[in-house]
């Protein structure tokens, strides 16, 4: 079941055996895209293993089940920052903060993307 390879991915990742915790918690999160132990166990891995793209999609998965889970919106803002996607990191951003209006990591991931970018280069977001 899910909880078990989740606990199996955690026991590896205290193991340091990085790559057989992120294939535990692909299992886990192939059974269940609301497994939240393995989605967070993948958050961590995913940066190490340089996997974000899988993550985005693992993130988007549960997202879909979840839309107002603003911490799991705020994981896929960061991880489509981290891939270099600045529009999409605004677009999320800008959702989070229609549901919780001065969120400050919200408002501070906008700020440091539009550091990034020069005035102009993306339009805003509607």
């Amino acid at each position: 079941n899910d909880a078990a390879c989740a606990g199996l991915a955690m026991c590896f990742s205290a193991e340091q055996k990085v790559e057989d915790a992120w294939e535990w918690n692909m299992r886990a999160l192939s059974i269940n895209a609301e497994n939240q132990s393995a989605l967070l166990g993948t958050i961590q891995l995913a940066y190490h293993l340089e996997r974000l793209p899988v993550l985005e999609s693992a993130l988007r998965e549960y997202l879909e089940l979840h839309p107002a889970d603003l911490e799991f919106a705020y994981a896929l803002a960061g991880c489509c920052y981290a891939q270099g996607k600045y529009r999409e990191t605004l677009r999320l951003c800008e959702q989070i903060e229609v549901f919780s209006p001065g969120n400050s990591r919200a408002h501070e991931l906008k700020t440091t993307v539009r550091k990034h970018m020069s005035i102009g280069a993306v339009p805003p977001v509607q």
